[in-house]
């Protein structure tokens, strides 16, 4: 257990809503991007709740850091760089396609030639580190006996 039970229910309460915040992402994305129904909309919502979710996850990943270390402490720390990098990832991804759609630019290269974001491409920081690093801290987390 943690020794800030304050920090706890704030990260438990950046965990609901980074969860939820996913479910957002997503809704904007598939439905306003991808199925083009409001491709302006979409990118606004879906970049606001990408760059807050990384925010989120960070708040969450401190706290299961703080459980894992106990299990073992390399593992978690390993965990816990994956994860905030990862976050930091989709802050800053999120942070610039949204700057993108308020701020258009004059002529947007990535866009026109399908290349990926040039700070995230296809969502590695995203999706990948940040799952790597979340997953090993939620296993040794469970190791450690923390999560009930």
């Amino acid at each position: 257990m943690s020794s800030d039970p304050e920090y706890d229910r704030l990260a438990g309460l950046a965990a609901i809503l980074a969860g939820l915040g996913g479910f957002v992402y997503s809704l904007a994305f598939i439905v306003g991007v991808v199925l083009d129904k409001a491709p302006d909309l979409g990118k606004s919502v879906s970049s606001t709740a990408l760059a807050v979710g990384g925010l989120l996850t960070a708040v969450v990943a401190i706290a299961l850091f703080q459980r894992a270390r106990a299990v073992s402490a390399p593992g978690a720390l390993l965990g816990v760089a994956f994860a905030l990098f990862g976050s930091i990832g989709a802050m800053i991804h999120g942070a610039y396609d949204l700057a993108n759609v308020l701020h258009p630019p004059l002529a947007d290269v990535f866009a026109t030639n399908e290349l990926p974001n040039p700070v995230d491409p296809r969502g590695l920081l995203t999706f990948a580190a940040a799952g790597i690093g979340l997953l090993m801290l939620v296993w040794l987390t469970r190791r450690a006996g923390e999560l009930r």
